[in-house]
C-alpha cells in the first residue's frame, strides 16, 4: 500500500490463463475498479500488485510487474467518504451496475475520471474535459433526437434538392449532417435539472445562468473569438465552475447506477460534508 492512496491487489480467474492479456485485464477490470474507488473516495488509488490465476482452484498464476499508473503522489487523507458500499443493501449489485454503466458510456467514460482529483491539471483543461464527458454521457444514456429518422431523411433530401450550386451544397452538407441532435445547452440543462431534483435544497443554481457560464467559457477557451458575457476567467470562478459541474455529473452517475434520489442525496451529503457545496449560481449583475 502506498501512503498516497488505497491499495488494489486484484485477483482474476478464468478458464485459460494463456488467453489473458494484461492490457485487457487492466482496461476492462482493474481500471474500472480504480474509477469506482476514485468515485467513492474522490482520491486517486494505485495498483501495487496484479496477479492473474487460472481457474478457481488457483493452481497456476501470472504476476504482472510494472510501475504504478498513475504515479503515486501525496494526497489528503479521506475524511469524507462519498459512496460507501457498506451503506447499500446489495453492494455486489452496485459494483455490477458500475461495470455495466461503464460499458454503456463507452470511451468518454475515462474523460470524467481524468478530471476528478487532479489538482496538477489546468482548470481550463479539466473544465473542457468535463464538458466533453457531459455531452458524451448524455448522448449515450439520455439522448432525445428532435426528429425521427424518417423526418431527418426527408428534411435532408429536401434541403439538398433546394441547393443547386455544388459549392453551396458542400458548405451545408456538414452542418445538416449534425442538425438532428440536441444542443449542448439542452444536454446541460437536462443533467443540471436532474441533479437539482436531488440537491436543489442544498445548492442553489439558476440553470440558465449556469449553462451560460459553462457554454460561454467553453466557446472562449476553444475558439477565442467573440467573448461571451458570461465567460469565467478568474481562478476562483473557474474553481467553482469545475466543482459545480463535477457535482452535477456525480449526481447523474448515482441516479443511473440505480440509486433513488434520497440515497443519492446521502452520498453527496457525505462526500461534500467538509468542503460544502459549490458556490451558488445565480443571475448577478456581474454576469452581464
Amino acid at each position: 500500500m502506498t501512503e498516497s492512496g488505497p491499495r488494489h491487489t486484484p485477483r482474476h480467474s478464468g478458464p485459460s490463463i494463456r488467453r489473458w492479456r494484461s492490457p485487457v485485464i487492466e482496461r476492462d477490470y482493474v481500471s474500472v475498479l480504480q474509477d469506482l474507488t476514485l468515485f467513492a473516495t474522490r482520491r486517486q488509488s494505485y495498483v501495487t500488485g496484479l496477479t492473474a490465476y487460472a481457474g478457481a482452484e488457483r493452481s497456476g498464476s501470472v504476476e504482472v510487474i510494472r510501475q504504478p499508473h498513475p504515479r503515486p503522489r501525496e494526497t489528503k487523507q479521506v475524511y469524507a467518504l462519498a459512496l460507501n458500499l457498506a451503506e447499500h443493501g446489495a453492494p455486489a449489485e452496485l459494483i455490477s451496475a458500475w461495470y455495466g454503466l461503464r460499458r454503456r458510456i463507452g470511451p468518454v467514460w475515462d474523460v470524467f475520471f481524468a478530471a476528478v482529483d487532479r489538482p496538477e491539471s489546468l482548470l481550463e483543461d479539466r473544465l473542457l474535459g468535463l464538458l466533453t464527458f457531459a455531452e458524451g454521457y448524455h448522448r449515450a444514456l439520455h439522448d432525445s433526437l428532435p426528429l425521427t429518422r424518417k423526418q431527418e431523411k426527408a428534411a435532408t433530401k429536401a434541403i439538398k434538392a433546394a441547393l443547386e450550386d455544388e459549392d453551396i451544397r458542400l458548405v451545408y452538407k456538414a452542418a445538416i449532417a449534425h442538425a438532428n441532435s440536441q444542443t449542448q445547452r439542452e444536454r446541460l440543462d437536462f443533467l443540471t435539472g436532474r441533479a437539482l431534483d436531488v440537491v436543489g435544497e442544498w445548492w442553489y443554481v439558476d440553470r440558465e445562468v449556469f449553462a451560460n457560464r459553462l457554454i460561454h467559457t467553453r466557446n472562449w477557451l476553444v475558439h477565442w473569438g467573440k467573448r461571451g458575457a458570461h465567460v469565467v476567467e478568474d481562478t476562483a470562478g473557474m474553481v467553482e465552475l469545475v466543482r459545480g459541474l463535477i457535482l452535477v455529473l456525480y449526481v447523474n452517475v448515482l441516479l443511473d447506477l440505480g440509486l433513488c434520489a434520497d440515497a443519492a442525496a446521502g452520498v453527496i451529503g457525505s462526500g461534500w460534508r467538509l468542503e460544502g457545496p459549490p458556490k451558488d449560481v445565480f443571475d448577478a449583475m456581474a454576469d452581464g
